[in-house]
């Protein structure tokens, strides 16, 4: 993994010497996965009660450097109107904080993807977002919030 990682900071630098910011975020994006893949080979699930889910990492400082570089993806897709491409990045930025126990941040990054995905009609993305956004509010014990997207999404099919 460190040698993807030093392979996409090097094509971060040439893309952003060629000014071409689309191929500089799709680095970016590789880069954040990257760091991503790392710090989830450091995981540790410890045990809870079953109604809590917990992760916590020896590898914090990896999902910070991963978040780092789906912001920079974020910011440069958003910049050239690449807007499915930001939804994506919203996807991957909402990961990172649910492995950290940060509920309340990653059901944001969660509900941008949403709002993101809806923009560009892209239901598949609307479905994956909800389902990290229920997650996320599983995993902060939000039972209500699960039940009331759960309905929601009952609703919408009949």
């Amino acid at each position: 993994m460190n040698q993807a990682i030093a392979l996409y900071q090097s094509a971060i630098e040439r893309w952003r010497r060629l000014r071409d910011p689309y191929e500089e975020a799709v680095a970016q994006y590789g880069l954040g996965w990257s760091y991503h893949d790392l710090a989830v080979k450091a995981m540790i699930k410890l045990p809870s009660p079953v109604d809590r889910i917990r992760w916590t990492y020896d590898s914090s400082v990896e999902l910070r450097q991963a978040t780092a570089a789906f912001n920079r993806a974020r910011r440069l897709f958003a910049a050239i109107g690449s807007f499915r491409a930001v939804a994506t990045t919203y996807m991957a930025l909402g990961w990172e904080p649910l492995y950290l126990g940060h509920y309340p941040e990653a059901k944001h990054f969660f509900h941008q993807a949403d709002l993101a995905h809806r923009r560009t009609g892209n239901l598949f993305g609307q479905a994956l977002a909800a389902y990290g956004e229920g997650w996320a509010s599983a995993a902060a014990g939000d039972w209500a919030r699960v039940l009331a997207m759960h309905s929601a999404q009952q609703c919408s099919h009949h």
